[in-house]
């Protein structure tokens, strides 16, 4: 059996994702580095999400911030962990 391996895909650069966030696109953000990075950040944005996922070194996720928008006219988030 072949362990399964956790990569990056569709890597994109900066302005790229900021096309998408202004088009409404949904995209992931890493952070850190694309082979070992720290957390992520998931950007839903027709459902109003926000999530972070915080990695360990195994590349598990061990928490999770979701953040969502208050109401269509609202930047302002609301959130919960887990």
């Amino acid at each position: 059996m072949v362990p399964f391996k956790k990569i990056a895909i569709e890597i994109m650069d900066e302005v790229t994702a900021k096309k998408r966030h202004i088009s409404g696109e949904p995209y992931v953000a890493l952070i850190g580095s694309t082979s070992t990075p720290l957390c992520f950040i998931e950007v839903i944005p027709n459902k109003g999400m926000i999530g972070v996922g915080f990695l360990d070194q195994q590349q598990r996720e061990y928490l999770t911030y979701q953040f969502q928008k208050k109401d269509r006219q609202s930047n302002i988030l609301k959130y919960g962990h887990t």
